[in-house]
């Protein structure tokens, strides 16, 4: 029999003191008992991860709606106005070097920013996830291999190896997501073959095999979800990385190409200006800064919620 879990204790303890199976719940309702349920609870309890998704939520809602919030364009500017400061008269945030409106650029940056950080991870995630459960069921000569590849990428620094293959691949938005999947992949392959070996040795993985279900039917129905938990967990600590990650290439002029804002590309053009107005100069600097934390913030949070330890 399973141990009671922390609200069966609770009932049992307010039940023999004669008070409410929960507190500030009604005696004929309860709290969730679902898994959903639990990891909810969990995850709002933890105020930093709860602040840390509202940010974000902040942050990719001024993103969409950036064409509606911005007071300017994006890439017209005035060079009689150039490098203005902050609480300037319709440029509440200053302009940057050549006189574009750094609210309105900061703001349709964070576009380009956030996708960069995400759709790498995401893509890491999903093939990275695959190839790790077939290397942790198959083993043998087919995971051995697998592995063995992922081994080799592993030899090379992440950053390295991201500036190595971006510049190999050309400028340009997409390159740069490539890159940084390709440099996400091992970790959560590693991942994923290491709970997927948890699994297959499980009774009733076994006895899928016993019933002659098919590999494919058992990497689907019995292991991946199981699995699903530690490389989600895992994934979304690297969302943080893929922010600054995805804002270096572009800074070293491997991501996105002028005049797009992003906002690694906004910092290298006002690296120069950090002498005249360092306010302005370092506000693409700080939104980074800013994004990642939130997104280590809200992975640390998943993570206790999950109650999974990699």
């Amino acid at each position: 029999m399973d141990p009671p879990d922390t609200w069966q204790l609770a009932v049992g303890a307010n039940a023999a003191a004669g008070a409410l199976p929960w507190p500030g719940v009604e005696a004929d309702e309860a709290p969730p008992t679902s898994y959903w349920g639990r990891f909810g609870r969990r995850f709002l309890e933890d105020r930093l991860a709860v602040a840390a998704a509202l940010v974000l939520l902040a942050m990719a809602a001024a993103a969409l709606l950036a064409p509606w919030l911005a007071p300017a364009s994006a890439t017209d500017g005035d060079v009689a106005q150039r490098l203005a400061p902050l609480g300037t008269a319709g440029h509440v945030l200053g302009t940057d070097e050549q006189g574009r409106d750094m609210l309105t650029r900061l703001l349709h940056g964070a576009r380009l920013t956030l996708l960069a950080g995400l759709v790498p991870v995401l893509a890491a995630g999903l093939l990275g996830g695959a190839l790790g459960m077939v290397a942790g069921y198959c083993r043998g000569v087919v995971g051995g291999a697998i592995m063995r590849v992922m081994d080799v990428f592993y030899a090379f620094p992440a950053i390295l190896l991201a500036i190595g293959l971006a510049a190999a691949l050309g400028p340009g938005l997409r390159n740069a997501i490539i890159a940084l999947a390709v440099v996400f992949i091992p970790p959560v392959v590693r991942v994923a073959e290491t709970a997927t070996r948890r699994v297959v040795v499980q009774e009733f993985v076994e006895a899928a095999r016993a019933s002659g279900a098919t590999p494919y039917q058992i990497l689907r129905y019995h292991v991946a979800g199981n699995v699903a938990g530690p490389v989600f967990v895992y994934a979304s600590t690297l969302f943080g990385v893929s922010i600054v990650f995805a804002a270096g290439l572009s800074f070293l002029g491997l991501g996105v190409t002028p005049p797009t804002p992003e906002w690694g590309l906004m910092l290298a053009s006002l690296k120069d200006a950090i002498y005249t107005n360092p306010v302005v100069a370092i506000l693409p600097g700080a939104a980074i800064f800013v994004a990642s934390v939130a997104f280590n913030l809200l992975s640390d949070g998943v993570r206790d919620a999950f109650d999974v330890r990699l």
